[in-house]
């Protein structure tokens, strides 16, 4: 559940889930993926304490 709402709100999260149905993955084997993902993400910003910085490439799509 939680990767639907960020595939719609994050463009990381949402290219990095297309990413992986297109690799044939099943849907809740790429929805785990995703959710990782944002997991990972969480981590560097607590752990460097910088935020969340989304690629001057995905802001434009």
């Amino acid at each position: 559940m939680i990767s639907n709402i960020q595939k719609c709100s994050n463009p990381v999260i949402g290219q990095y889930f297309d990413k992986k149905i297109e690799q044939g993955k099943h849907y809740n084997n790429a929805r785990c993926a995703a959710a990782k993902k944002l997991i990972r993400i969480i981590w560097s910003v607590e752990k460097n304490k910088k935020p969340f910085q989304i690629p001057d490439n995905l802001l434009s799509s």
